[in-house]
């Protein structure tokens, strides 16, 4: 066999038996499932970092999220998510400035340069949507008022996303060669903003007069493979997509799936997808825990603590 093949089957190996070990090890104590998968990665990572086909494993990874985004997506609807966007909208906003400006101030207590305090700080505001939607999952609170509210919040800080990627070079090109200048970044920020607003805006109209009927025709076939393949070639589709125009995959994949839940299908699609799902979600916990450098984090724990 290809030494490729056997490296890429040997990282599926670890990666699952890390996570069956590590999610009955947080089982017997109590803890998420989340924090074992992604202990067990680390623990694996480092002991044999050599056995990991590192890239093969972040694109499953990335899958995982992207799938976990557009399942999330079916489970809510445009009805259920516009007043919850509503009544969080500026509050989610506020959120993001007040904890951008405090991990600021915290990275130039700690003695760091001015740049990546800024990127701490920005990273800092956000809050993984993956970690959240999973530690939910588990407990059965995703149709919880508070969950609800939750899952509102985490879509505003992702759309928050495409600004703040504007914004990031802007900044370091300032502050690192001083060759652009304030209104000049401003202008191409606002102009990426509006466009980035009239790209969702056509995505979700095309979505809306062309998914049902896509996905009427396939169902009308009676083939569930081909239909679980049209699905997800959906969900990649609108990754794709918006990733092109600047935006996250994960965000245009929850796009998506507000876009099924619209449709007579969403319950079978759903029930296909989530074992996938599950799945990828797995993988990308773990493999966040491959990515973490004991050497780094003991290093740096006085900093991060």
């Amino acid at each position: 066999m290809d030494p490729h093949s056997i490296s890429l089957i040997t990282t599926l190996l670890l990666v699952f038996t890390a996570a069956i070990f590590g999610g009955i090890v947080a089982r017997k104590l109590r803890l998420p499932m989340i924090i074992g998968y992604i202990a067990a990665g680390l623990v694996v990572g480092t002991l044999i970092p050599g056995l990991l086909a590192r890239s093969f494993l972040q694109l499953i990874a990335d899958s995982g999220v992207t799938l976990l985004l557009f399942t999330l997506g079916i489970e809510f609807s445009f009805v259920r998510l516009r007043p919850i966007l509503r009544s969080v909208f500026w509050a989610a906003v506020a959120q993001i400035v007040v904890c951008a400006f405090l991990f600021l101030f915290a990275g130039f207590a700690l003695g760091l340069p001015f740049l990546p305090s800024f990127f701490v700080a920005v990273a800092g505001s956000l809050s993984s949507t993956a970690v959240v939607v999973k530690l939910l999952s588990e407990r059965g609170e995703l149709d919880t008022v508070p969950g609800q509210i939750a899952i509102g919040w985490l879509v505003i800080q992702d759309l928050a996303v495409v600004p703040i990627m504007l914004l990031l070079p802007a900044v370091a090109s300032v502050v690192s060669q001083g060759n652009v200048s304030v209104l000049g970044a401003v202008g191409a920020i606002g102009k990426s903003l509006v466009f980035s607003v009239i790209a969702l805006a056509g995505i979700v109209f095309l979505g809306k007069t062309l998914v049902p009927k896509l996905l009427g025709k396939v169902a009308a076939l009676g083939s569930r493979e081909i239909f679980v393949l049209a699905t997800v070639g959906l969900v990649f589709l609108a990754g794709v997509t918006t990733y092109s125009l600047g935006m996250s995959a994960a965000l245009g994949a929850f796009i998506a799936g507000l876009l099924v839940a619209e449709t007579s299908q969403n319950h079978a699609i759903f029930s296909e997808i989530r074992p996938l799902r599950d799945l990828f979600a797995v993988v990308f916990f773990v493999s966040l825990g491959m990515t973490i450098s004991w050497e780094t984090l003991v290093r740096m724990w006085p900093v991060i603590l």
